[in-house]
């Protein structure tokens, strides 16, 4: 009798371990589901859409081709970009003189939006940085123009051109004529409007019981958990395609670090997915020893919880932060970039 309730006992747990799995495999394939079909309205007719990301980390440039009219060529440029914010990064840098890129043709349609990153080099920008609708092969006028930028710090641009310039293929053309040079990253086109669904905050459109949101005065922050276990880069890229000004969380103070241990305690299949710890966008691989928040323009970290002994680069090569001591309430650890761990995304954005 008492081998029978043990073999129970065993065969009992086995299928309440299946059910949790297939529980947590069922969330990861609504999950993908959802970001497969963005937008998508409950009748499930709105149309499709179709993106274009470039974050010159393909080697080829992303296929833009330089203007042979202007006076000096952008250049592929291996620097602490805004994809990564690493050296491991690479961006599309302009010189002093007027120069010009050109992206591939895109379809005519109803509607775009266009977004993208730039930042002066060195010095403030002073001069003119322009974007072009080139249709035809001539520029019109810029559909997004600016005189001034500060130095060394990312800004956001995002553009809705006026259909007229979508009625026939076109190219976006960038053109740079400054005292500094002028760096371009994570060009982002749609062919629907800016304000479409799924191309909003990850917040703004719903939530699913992954993604958390925390008001914080006039701002709201968005936490994305992802349980599929990919590599500190791949995450990075993942966090960037749900919104281009979501990045790998940063983590500014122990109310924070509380808040994230209470989401992952008290949701489902959280404690299962992070037993070997989520990735953050912590890393030091510009500076040995000099730790910063990737996604808040390398802002060197203050506050930490790093787990005693840590970080210790074992190997000379564990440039990233894992919250990864999960019996120790996700105590940090410095660990391989290559590593594959779940991550959590973070957008952070005015309220509304």
């Amino acid at each position: 009798m008492h081998v029978f309730a043990r073999t129970y006992e065993t065969i009992q747990s086995t299928i309440d371990h299946l059910n949790g799995q297939v529980k947590v495999l069922k969330r990861v394939l609504d999950e993908t589901i959802t970001q497969s079909c963005n937008g998508l309205g409950t009748s499930g007719q709105a149309p499709r859409y179709n993106v274009t990301i470039c974050d010159f980390e393909d080697g080829v440039f992303c296929n833009y081709t330089q203007d042979k009219g202007d006076r000096s060529d952008w250049t592929l440029q291996k620097v602490a970009d805004h994809t990564y914010g690493t050296t491991f990064g690479h961006v599309a840098r302009s010189y002093t003189y007027t120069s010009r890129i050109s992206s591939r043709h895109f379809d005519a349609a109803e509607n775009y939006c266009i977004r993208f990153f730039y930042k002066p080099v060195t010095r403030a920008y002073q001069g003119q940085f322009r974007l072009y609708i080139k249709v035809d092969s001539g520029l019109g006028n810029p559909v997004f123009q600016t005189a001034t930028a500060p130095a060394n710090k990312w800004s956001f641009a995002e553009v809705s051109p006026d259909p007229e310039y979508l009625t026939k293929p076109f190219q976006i053309t960038f053109e740079s004529n400054a005292n500094t040079p002028m760096e371009v990253d994570d060009i982002t086109v749609y062919n629907v409007p800016c304000n479409y669904p799924g191309k909003r905050p990850p917040c703004a459109t719903g939530t699913t019981n992954t993604t958390h949101q925390r008001v914080q005065g006039n701002y709201t922050s968005c936490y994305n958990f992802h349980i599929n276990p990919q590599t500190w880069y791949e995450a990075v890229k993942a966090c960037k395609r749900e919104w281009p000004m979501s990045h790998l969380v940063s983590i500014n103070n122990d109310t924070e670090q509380d808040y994230l241990l209470n989401l992952i305690d008290t949701t489902y299949g959280l404690p299962q997915a992070g037993e070997f710890g989520y990735w953050t966008s912590g890393n030091d691989e510009v500076t040995e020893g000099t730790w910063v928040w990737t996604g808040d323009d390398n802002q060197r970290i203050v506050y930490n919880d790093w787990h005693p002994g840590q970080p210790n680069d074992v190997g000379g090569h564990q440039d990233c932060l894992l919250m990864q001591y999960s019996a120790n309430n996700y105590e940090w650890g410095d660990v391989d970039c290559t590593e594959r761990h779940p991550f959590i995304c973070e957008a952070t954005f005015p309220s509304y």
